[in-house]
């Protein structure tokens, strides 16, 4: 009986011994199992999205996936002529009503028709490729990645299964760290996460950040994936280096600029000028206001004057006659969008130039809509290469950049035009509140934003020959622009001083009459002079005034003081 009972507990034991190791199996399969990786791999074409099965081409830029694909064909790669124009170069225009590529590289207009390798300037010049450069599928166009390259600051990398393209084209600084040996790529931080791509020892990724104990990178290939942050040396920084090179002449004179311009209202307003300018100095550019488009074919308003011309010239003044889009009737789009009205208003304006000797042309399109902005660009671009061609500066007018006009896109501008020209005034303007027409700090604002885009060479700030009485009644505002002295004599007839204020730079004066509150911040000598600091502090190219006539003739000693460092 002992024996039977000892043999029962001894095999009790046993079962019992053997369920633990069991478990301890279990247990150390279990950790084994969570610490082991996998040798799962996630397939590309399912990482990107794709199912590799037809011609399409994935588009990587700047580390992010496109929302459009390229295309291959005859073994070369195309990408969507929007997605180009949209992100890699807006000069590649394209012409909707011809179906044509139209770029402007500063000394010719390229026109680029779908099919052909040739290529076509405004000179009569061909220019060959190899490939087509624009080919048309289903309604869709797409540009040789390799022409668009040629012409772009832009560098990119060929991928197969499944077909991609890795372009860079940003001005990035980004950390690098180079793999310490061969490692595997997941798609998730974590061993149990597939593999994306296996690298070798001496591959060198972009570090985009630190998860737990991995790193998250993104591979030569374009993949983003993670790998362990201890297999990846500490990294370094490098920026982008561009090869790209895109340099368009510019007329730059070697003194400052000094511009006003002139209002005419008509043709007989040519014959007021020696008047108004009898008793100016420091003067060495005049703008006429000449010229109007009329229609959307492009066609002009004309007040030009050959004798104009000569009296300015025998004075030792330039003429840049001014070219407005005031017509209210006259569609921006469709007076853009067109070839042939671009081509209309260069031929007269730089026609005009040539027969009557001008110096230069000032563009004054303050009605360019936001739908219209690639198109004013096109116009300005296909301008400024007539212009060259001719030795005309062409200078363009600008408000204070803000986000409601940025389709202006001034940078573009200091690129293609000679000088820009910053209008700094209409801080207030009829309709709006009471104020300054130009503050100090609305003036050194409006340069600051400008020179983010525009070099200071080539900038020049306007200021205002005028400022607004303002009439406030019953809680409405009014107001009325006025020369500087008529405001200085408004305040002096109503017995109220002016008052120098520092927060603007001007002198501020107001009364009571007939129950109406009058408020004239006024421009004369020293708010212009105060002015001209400003823009000295910042190196511009020099000054504009809106306009002659309204001045104070004491202010052009001002400006001559300015003109002269």
């Amino acid at each position: 009986m002992a024996r039977q009972k000892m043999r029962k507990k001894s095999g009790a034991g046993i079962v019992l011994a053997v369920v633990v190791i069991a478990a301890v199996a279990v247990v150390a399969g279990l950790i084994i199992y969570r610490k082991a990786p996998t040798s799962a791999k996630m397939p590309l074409s399912a990482y990107f999205g794709t199912t590799g099965e037809d011609s399409s081409v994935i588009i990587m830029l700047n580390g992010q996936k496109a929302d459009c694909a390229g295309i291959v064909k005859d073994g070369r790669v195309y990408l969507p002529q929007n997605f180009v124009q949209d992100e890699l170069n807006k000069r590649l225009y394209l012409d909707d009503a011809s179906g044509n590529i139209l770029y402007a590289d500063g000394n010719c207009v390229i026109t680029i028709k779908p099919g052909e390798n040739i290529n076509y300037d405004d000179e009569g010049g061909q220019h060959s490729f190899d490939v087509p450069v624009m080919i048309q599928e289903n309604d869709t166009r797409y540009l040789s990645i390799d022409y668009v390259k040629s012409c772009s600051d832009m560098d990119y990398n060929f991928y197969d299964s499944p077909a991609r393209v890795v372009i860079e084209n940003d001005d990035y600084t980004n950390t690098y760290a180079t793999a310490k040996k061969k490692i595997k790529v997941r798609y998730r931080g974590g061993v149990k996460s597939k593999i994306l791509e296996e690298l070798d020892k001496g591959t060198e990724l972009v570090y985009r950040k630190a998860v737990d104990e991995w790193a998250e990178v993104q591979t030569p290939s374009g993949v983003v994936g993670y790998v362990p942050a201890k297999d990846l040396d500490d990294g370094t920084t490098k920026t982008r280096q561009s090869n790209y090179t895109h340099e368009i002449s510019s007329i730059k004179k070697e003194h400052k600029i000094s511009l006003v311009w002139f209002q005419i209202g008509g043709k007989a307003g040519n014959s007021n000028i020696d008047n108004l300018i009898a008793n100016t100095s420091g003067i060495n550019t005049i703008s006429p206001t000449w010229y109007a488009v009329t229609s959307e074919d492009g066609s002009l308003s004309d007040y030009s004057s050959a004798d104009f011309v000569k009296a300015m010239h025998a004075r030792g003044i330039e003429v840049w006659p001014l070219v407005s889009d005031f017509e209210n009737s006259v569609n921006s789009k469709k007076l853009l969008s067109s070839e042939q009205a671009r081509h209309n208003m260069i031929d007269k304006l730089t026609g005009d130039a040539a027969r009557y000797g001008y110096d230069g042309i000032n563009i004054d399109f303050e009605r360019v809509t936001k739908d219209s902005g690639d198109d004013y660009l096109q116009f300005i671009r296909e301008l400024s290469v007539e212009c060259r061609r001719k030795n005309i500066v062409l200078s363009i007018d600008n408000y204070k950049a803000e986000a409601y006009n940025s389709h202006y896109d001034m940078e573009e501008q200091g690129i293609y035009a000679d000088y820009v020209i910053l209008m700094g005034y209409d801080e207030h303007y009829a309709g709006s509140e009471s104020g300054s027409v130009a503050s100090i700090g609305f003036v050194e604002d409006g340069i600051k934003k400008a020179l983010k885009s525009v070099p200071a060479d080539k900038l020049v700030n306007a200021v205002p020959f005028y400022t607004r009485i303002w009439t406030i009644k019953d809680g409405t505002t009014t107001s009325r622009a006025v020369g500087m002295q008529t405001a200085i004599d408004d305040l002096s007839k109503n017995g109220a001083p002016a008052i120098w204020d520092d927060t603007v730079c001007q002198y501020f004066g107001s009364y009571e009459k007939n129950g109406e509150t009058v408020k004239i911040w006024v421009e004369e000598d020293r708010s212009i002079e105060e002015k001209l600091k400003v823009m000295d502090n910042y190196g511009l190219a020099g000054v504009g005034a809106w306009k002659l006539g309204l001045e104070k003739n004491s202010v052009w000693s001002v400006i001559s003081r300015y003109t002269a460092r």
